[in-house]
């Protein structure tokens, strides 16, 4: 697997953090970068899993909780 830009990484951080599953994000990064990642490969970027998860950037940890609060909000303020 190649290495992953860091603009990569972080649309990785922000698909997962709008409950996107693996297996989208793999579709979305291939489609959006040209690169083919495993599964494990993204759940590595979602700080809510164990193991690989655990021990994601600081940075990339913070991406994520700023990113799914917004998209929770947004989804909360739509009416039904």
């Amino acid at each position: 697997m190649a290495a992953l830009s860091k603009v990569a990484q972080r649309f990785i951080v922000q698909q997962l953090a709008c409950f996107e599953s693996p297996a989208e994000v793999m579709e979305a990064v291939k489609a959006e970068f040209g690169v083919t990642i495993t599964r494990q490969a993204v759940e590595h970027y979602d700080p809510t899993k164990g193991g690989e998860g655990k021990r994601l950037a600081k940075e990339h940890v913070e991406l994520f909780h700023a990113t799914r609060a917004r998209f929770t909000s947004k989804i909360d303020a739509l009416a039904i």
